[in-house]
């Protein structure tokens, strides 16, 4: 049997740019049927599907993310829990490092980060990161196709 993959997208879709991940977790939900996928849309609070994931015990968990990582909006980059501080540059409560610091042992925990443009409190994504979450999708089927052997 495969192990699992989760993907999880997080952010907040009234706040401009920051619902990338969530839209793309909502994208992907449609695209990809595979029994060894599960795809969680955790909306600003992924503290809430902890106790889901680590049920699930996955291999690998990807989570994609608007981040701040100085750069354009748009870019998308990708990064390892490690590579990710204590102190989150996320829009949200706890940083990825905290909440998921119990899976880091037994799982492969990446972090696809879109550079936003605006996130305040307006709706509709800009057009560069509209293009930033073309490229993360990709990314995320790079990665699954991949896993599939």
């Amino acid at each position: 049997m495969k192990k699992k993959i989760v993907i999880m997208g997080v952010g907040n879709i009234l706040k401009g740019d920051d619902g990338a991940g969530v839209i793309i977790a909502e994208n992907l939900k449609r695209k990809i049927k595979r029994e060894d996928v599960e795809i969680i849309n955790a909306e600003s609070t992924p503290e809430n599907w902890i106790g889901k994931i680590e049920k699930i015990s996955p291999e690998t968990l990807i989570i994609i993310d608007a981040v701040d990582f100085n750069s354009f909006p748009g870019d998308v980059k990708t990064f390892s829990i490690d590579e990710i501080e204590e102190t989150t540059f996320t829009t949200h409560n706890f940083s990825f490092p905290f909440l998921f610091r119990n899976l880091k042992e037994k799982t492969e925990i990446l972090i696809i980060g879109i550079q936003p443009g605006k996130i305040n409190i307006k709706e509709g994504i800009s057009e560069e990161v509209k293009k930033g979450m073309e490229k993360a999708e990709e990314i995320i089927k790079s990665i699954l196709k991949k896993r599939e052997k």
